[in-house]
């Protein structure tokens, strides 16, 4: 979502219009067009990459495999990007992650736990809130 929005912005996408002539008031939420995984693998690859430039910066917080990991490699070692935030990766399993991309001090990592993070704070709250009604 993050992508699409600064892609959006950029752009000056059909979303934006669609928000700002009222058509969600009626027709409801903006139709995304959802991609398999298949359709989605390296989407990101050399070229996007190179696109950024030097001071482009790369988010993912959707799939892993949406980025071609030795290439980000490479253009993060490179400095022909300057940075990027990582809380998936193209392998789930943790022990895949390719190991340059710990060395970089201008990679940033984060778990993609955060909504499990919320959805447990959120019942926690609950709990609470329905303790103190049940105790009046």
């Amino acid at each position: 979502m993050v992508v699409g929005l600064l892609i959006d912005v950029l752009r000056k996408a059909a979303s934006d219009c669609y928000i700002r002539h009222g058509f969600w008031k009626v027709k409801g939420d903006f139709p995304l067009p959802h991609k398999s995984q298949d359709e989605t693998y390296h989407m990101v690859n050399k070229e996007v990459l190179s696109t950024l430039g030097k001071e482009g910066v790369i988010v993912n917080v959707g799939r892993g495999a949406l980025i071609n990991e030795k290439e980000l490699v490479r253009c993060l070692v490179g400095e022909y990007i300057k940075g990027a935030g990582l809380d998936v990766f193209e392998n789930d399993n943790a022990s895949n992650v390719p190991e340059e991309l710990f060395q970089l001090d201008n990679v940033v990592f984060f778990l993609h736990t955060l909504l499990y993070l919320l959805q447990s704070l959120l019942r926690r709250l609950l709990q609470i809130l329905k303790y103190s009604f049940d105790e009046r």
